[in-house]
């Protein structure tokens, strides 16, 4: 992420009525003694099935490549 190595999880959230959602963090630390050129990075990237109406939610590996794409993509401006 922003050119940076850093580290990445990913979740798998089961509720009572049977759903099942997925989650990915990514995390770069930056240097504290330049914020302004470094600054720690944080992404995540969370499923909310209930929210896909008409449509099937993606699936764990829909959702683990969606966020690794946007992870990458993520530059400093």
């Amino acid at each position: 992420m922003d050119g940076r190595k850093g580290l990445g999880t990913f979740a798998k959230a089961e509720f009572e009525d049977g759903r099942v959602d997925y989650g990915y963090v990514a995390y770069v630390r930056g240097d504290h003694n330049a914020r302004n050129v470094q600054p720690d990075l944080l992404v995540y990237v969370m499923q909310y099935s209930v929210q896909a109406k008409d449509r099937p939610p993606m699936d764990k590996k829909e959702i683990e490549k969606m966020a690794e794409r946007i992870v990458a993509s993520v530059k400093r401006r």
